[in-house]
């Protein structure tokens, strides 16, 4: 089920000692409660429906930020944005925000949150994950393959997601109401 590009981060990823992860839509996997990244995936275009229980499985087979054996370090910035967009509904937000405050107390997590009115900042390329290994390079990584088709998806999942103009053009007044 796993594509083979995903195969390959998936193995190094088990041999990193440590990763920073930039994060700006949702929790990052690593982060992530079982209840969160069933929401997560469930509601995926890019994720088959028969598929969401494997790749949730897969998900939490991997964390090991949250392991006092052997623990991944782990540093992360995190899109204060990301902690009020809904996933899941208000039980499962409020478990993943519980399992969040019981990361942060792990001294190997470094975890940080970007306020959302902070623009001007190197993040705006989109999100991405740095693995750092003992005796290897550093591997960067993007969740998804670039290209054409998975924009596409992509777009037509948003467009229908999204505010019409019309209810666009009331949220900026709300949020900058005229002089």
């Amino acid at each position: 089920m796993l594509p083979n590009w995903f195969k390959t981060f998936v193995g190094l990823d088990g041999l990193a000692r440590s990763q920073f992860i930039y994060q700006t839509v949702t929790f990052t996997g690593q982060l992530q409660t079982e209840s969160y990244a069933t929401a997560l995936h469930a509601g995926s275009p890019l994720v088959a429906s028969v598929d969401v229980p494997q790749t949730v499985r897969a998900r939490m087979a991997r964390q090991r930020v949250a392991d006092t054996a052997d623990p991944m370090g782990l540093s992360t910035v995190i899109e204060e944005a990301v902690m009020v967009r809904e996933v899941g509904g208000p039980r499962v937000m409020r478990e993943q925000l519980d399992h969040l405050l019981t990361l942060i107390e792990h001294d190997h997590n470094d975890i940080r949150i970007l306020p959302t009115r902070t623009y001007a900042h190197g993040g705006k390329v989109g999100e991405f994950i740095l693995l750092y290994f003992d005796e290897a390079q550093t591997v960067g990584y993007i969740e998804y393959p670039t290209g054409v088709s998975t924009c596409r998806i992509t777009m037509g999942w948003q467009c229908t997601r999204c505010w019409p103009t019309s209810s666009a053009r009331r949220h900026c007044r709300k949020v900058n109401p005229p002089n």
